[in-house]
């Protein structure tokens, strides 16, 4: 009897560590991910600037600088949005992910307990 909850305890620890180890490993996936989007934006951000700072300097009327600035944030609007569309993908990948983790470990958690209450009652 005594072996048995211990058996039970020990697979109970290694499903939460596993669980815990794949979870780690999404989020370090996720972390990398938006992290590297955050640099092609910061980069995108910082070339717009340079060009806003170029173009101020050639131009010769105002129409001109307004002119290429409408240009310059659209471009950085497409680039923007793209970079949103790829965070809320990143993040659907991991709420997915979870998902299929709980559930996985719902059934294995369900099923030692079936498995701990049917040798109790045997």
């Amino acid at each position: 009897m005594q072996k048995d909850i211990f058996n039970s305890f020990n697979e109970f620890g290694q499903t939460a560590f596993e669980a815990a180890r794949r979870i780690g490993e999404v989020n370090l996936h996720a972390s990398e991910k938006l992290l590297e989007q955050q640099f092609a934006m910061t980069s995108a951000l910082l070339e717009t600037s340079a060009r806003n700072l170029e173009l101020m300097s050639q131009a010769k009327t105002p129409q001109e600088v307004l002119n290429g600035q409408a240009k310059l944030v659209q471009a950085y609007g497409e680039q923007w949005l793209n970079s949103c569309r790829g965070t809320v993908e990143i993040l659907t990948e991991v709420r997915d992910t979870a998902g299929e983790l709980i559930e996985e470990n719902v059934k294995v958690a369900s099923e030692n307990v079936k498995r701990a209450t049917t040798r109790k009652a045997a």
